[in-house]
């Protein structure tokens, strides 16, 4: 740019910092001189700066408070009023309550009665309810006992709010004793306004406190190796209603071989098919036992149904029993037997007298010298003072009866091979002076013991021991007479009976239990042709029923307690004909009453004579009012 064209304080600024010609006279005239244009008028301001905000002021922590509390409620709020009007529509199941009324516990084979009742809780109404209950395997429908009842349903339907639905479920249970079963009990339910299914579950649990089977195994405790063995198996039935597809389950022990069995078998499975209540069925097994002297084998014995079987085996166990028998090297094989029974338990009644029978047998290859055979009875159900012997010695102050040398000279020496034998009685007491006990026995323990010279040339003391024991079964009896003028009911009639004529009389029966209790006791009798049965009968409870196609009048008595006494009484119509003028014709027949006694598992029985028209135990009985006129 050339100075012409720069501006005047370009120029200045050159001519100020330009090196100075020392000739050179600077002065202000020198200057040039230009004209500077004024500008006219007000420029535009430029525009301010942009305004800073000023800092905001904190809150107090007060106001942060109260702002936080305030919107908490107000959402608090918001959702209590979703809840009201729109969450109380809705369905829970925990709204949905099960009630189970029903026994803790049962008797296997008994009838248990379940009173399950559903509560609606919910604010709305379900729909298409219903029940199920799941019952273990083998359990039984409680109107008809021969089919199986697994699982039980039914409809409820819909049950509105509120509401309530109860039903009633039955069924027979069956199990091993203490057993405890549980039983799943489930509602399942819709809503209205949902396809889905729901369901609500829940447990009952109760205890089987009796088998609905008892199974008992007797034999020996002890036998040598080798010798014949005979097991005496024993089921019965304790449920009330007939049992089906039994069976009877045997494991043997190694070294047991079977020779017979009372029922055919397979694979030690016996069937036994339909028990009635009360009834019982006997296995004998007979075979032979082998094995180490003192070794111990035990026999297993189940009892049970096979219905929910696919292989033929148990499906459903009831009761167990196990017998241990111990292998000896009896020196000398003795054998006992108690009114000609030698299966190890025999029962007898209150005032029978038992008859005891003693053999024995040298076993070994040498002589046995001293030979001796104590016999001891203990406990209280006999007479220390009947005891009687043939060829032996009783000692009153132990109860023992001794057979030795002094006694029986072939026990002095026993060569082997050599037998012998020994007898004793005893009676047992009588049913009052049974009557203060319980379940009362008498054991017969049995020792024997003798000398040998063994191979050594060193003697040797031999012995060894049995035990039997005598159940004394309980005293069912039952007694009777015919009266005419007292009893429950007013007879009518003539009396003393005459040809054409109706006349009324009255049955008395009295049936009295003894020492032990007793299940399922009954009576029974049957009336002749000319006779019928009123229907009139004491207790009116139907305990006392008449069959007319067998013309059997039975009474059912149930369980008896030890020493209790139960009475009944019915009443006849006597049409006497003209050839039984003269005469006291059988109005009843002999009547007989049994039991299963719980003590000895056997059945007990009782009987009486037959009633005819002599009513002399009636207070008004006069001479003749028993011959037909």
């Amino acid at each position: 740019m050339s100075p012409e064209e720069g501006s005047s304080l370009d120029r200045l600024n050159e001519r100020l910092y330009a090196p100075k010609d020392p000739g050179a006279d600077f002065t202000p005239a020198a200057l040039p001189r230009q004209k500077a244009e004024v500008p006219r008028g007000w420029k535009q301001e430029p525009p301010p700066l942009p305004h800073l905000p000023r800092p905001h002021k904190k809150l107090p922590l007060a106001v942060k408070f109260l702002i936080f509390a305030g919107g908490f409620f107000v959402i608090a709020a918001l959702i209590a009023t979703y809840f009201l009007f729109a969450g109380a529509r809705s369905v829970s199941t925990n709204n949905i309550i099960i009630s189970i009324d029903g026994p803790t516990t049962a008797a296997g084979g008994d009838t248990v009665s379940l009173l399950v009742t559903v509560e609606n809780h919910n604010p709305v109404a379900i729909t298409g309810a219903t029940l199920a209950a799941t019952f273990p395997n083998d359990t039984r429908s409680a109107d008809d006992a021969t089919k199986t009842m697994t699982r039980y349903e039914d409809t409820l339907g819909d049950i509105p709010a509120g509401g309530a639905v109860t039903r009633t479920v039955r069924a027979v249970l069956f199990g091993q004793e203490n057993q405890t079963v549980t039983i799943p009990v489930k509602v399942e339910y819709r809503t209205s306004n949902s396809n889905s299914s729901f369901f609500k579950e829940k447990d009952y649990i109760l205890t089987l406190t009796t088998s609905p089977i008892t199974v008992s195994a007797t034999s020996v405790s002890e036998i040598s190796s080798g010798q014949a063995l005979t097991l005496n198996v024993l089921v019965r039935s304790n449920a009330a209603k007939p049992l089906t597809n039994i069976a009877l389950k045997a494991e043997y022990p190694f070294g047991f071989s079977v020779t017979t069995t009372s029922i055919d078998g397979n694979n030690g499975l016996y069937p036994i098919g339909t028990l009635n209540p009360g009834e019982e069925q006997k296995l004998v097994i007979q075979g032979v036992l082998t094995g180490q002297e003192n070794d111990e084998r035990i026999f297993h014995f189940a009892v049970g149904s096979t219905a929910s079987s696919t292989n033929g085996a148990l499906g459903v166990t009831y009761a167990t029993s196990a017998t241990h028998i111990t292998i000896t090297k009896p020196f000398l094989d003795v054998a006992l037997s108690l009114n000609g029974d030698s299966s190890g338990m025999p029962n007898v009644a209150a005032g029978d007298t038992v008859q005891g029978t003693l053999r024995w047998t040298n076993t070994l290859q040498t002589n046995i010298l001293d030979g001796q055979i104590v016999v001891k009875l203990t406990g209280t159900g006999f007479d220390p003072n009947s005891v009687t012997t043939q060829n032996g010695f009783y000692q009153s102050s132990d109860n023992t009866i001794t057979f030795d040398r002094d006694h029986i000279n072939g026990l002095g020496n026993l060569s082997p091979g050599d037998t012998g034998t020994g007898t004793f009685s005893f009676k047992v007491k009588s049913g009052s002076a049974l009557s203060s006990l319980i379940n009362p026995s008498i054991t017969v323990n049995v020792s024997a013991s003798g000398r040998r010279v063994n191979e050594a040339g060193v003697p040797d003391t031999l012995t060894s021991t049995l035990s039997r024991t005598v159940k004394i079964a309980s005293g069912l009896t039952i007694s009777s007479h015919i009266a005419k003028t007292v009893g429950p009911f007013i007879n009518f009639g003539p009396w003393p009976p005459v040809a054409g004529q109706e006349t009324t009389y009255t049955v008395l029966l009295t049936a009295t239990n003894g020492v032990n209790s007793i299940g399922g006791a009954t009576a029974s009798m049957t009336l002749p042709s000319y006779v019928k049965f009123t229907g009139s009968t004491n207790p009116a409870n139907g305990s006392i029923t008449y069959t007319d196609s067998t013309r059997t009048v039975k009474w059912v008595l149930g369980d008896m307690n030890p020493g209790a006494s139960q009475q009944g009484a019915f009443q006849i119509s006597f049409l006497p004909s003209v050839s039984q003028q003269g005469t006291s014709p059988v109005l009843v027949s002999p009547q007989t009453i049994s039991g299963t006694d719980r003590f000895t598992q056997r059945t007990v029985t009782g009987t009486a004579p037959s009633l005819d028209t002599q009513a002399k135990s009636d207070p008004a009985y006069q001479v003749n009012d028993g011959t037909v006129q």
